[in-house]
């Protein structure tokens, strides 16, 4: 932090953090100008700084900071790590490089993070939702609207989207919403055919 947070109107000096107070008219020590600085307190505070804990003779130490105390093992190569260098990652501990290492070159796939493939499930859906033909045209239509809905999550909910998964939800849009009319012009037959026999 700089020694100096203001500089007089008057006379264009640098004013002192001491000379600073929180809430009533200062004059400025070079010059004897009046001003009125309002600061917020940590800007003048003196920082709190947690002195690290030193390792105890035979104690186990980090690897990157031999005078620090190890706290934990990275998950990936074993080396004891302080709580300083430990980046936790779900439940277990990594060291800098086995992290960087595993976000270069993907090794953890869990690095990268996980997501829901909407747009393959909408497709799978679709295609198979004409298998269900041979149980019941709700099971259908329940797949198919299904699919419809999973293919609209997949455009709310992707953000790094592909062009192929983009094509891949389409088409799954494009066969359910097939499908879907299918079973309706299906349902508008037998019913007219029903109807047709009752009179």
């Amino acid at each position: 932090m700089s020694d100096h947070l203001l500089v007089c109107a008057t006379c264009k000096k640098h004013i002192p953090i001491e000379t600073l107070a929180l809430s009533e008219m200062t004059a400025c020590p070079f010059c004897g100008a009046a001003f009125a600085a309002y600061v917020f307190p940590a800007a003048i505070a003196a920082p709190k700084v947690d002195a690290p804990t030193a390792a105890i003779d035979g104690e186990s130490t980090c690897f990157y900071h031999d005078t620090r105390p190890a706290e934990h093992v990275c998950a990936a190569c074993g080396r004891l790590i302080c709580g300083l260098c430990g980046i936790e990652l779900g439940n277990r501990q990594m060291c800098p490089k086995c992290f960087e290492q595993g976000l270069t070159e993907q090794k953890d796939l869990s690095l990268a993070g996980s997501r829901i493939r909407y747009d393959s499930i909408a497709f799978t859906l679709a295609i198979i939702s004409p298998l269900f033909l041979f149980f019941c045209f709700p099971t259908i239509v329940a797949s198919t609207v299904a699919s419809i809905v999973l293919a609209i999550l997949h455009f709310k909910k992707t953000p790094n989207r592909t062009r192929s998964s983009n094509v891949q939800a389409i088409a799954a849009i494009i066969i359910a919403s097939l499908e879907l009319a299918g079973v309706a012009v299906a349902m508008l037959y037998f019913g007219y055919a029903a109807i047709s026999e009752m009179i």
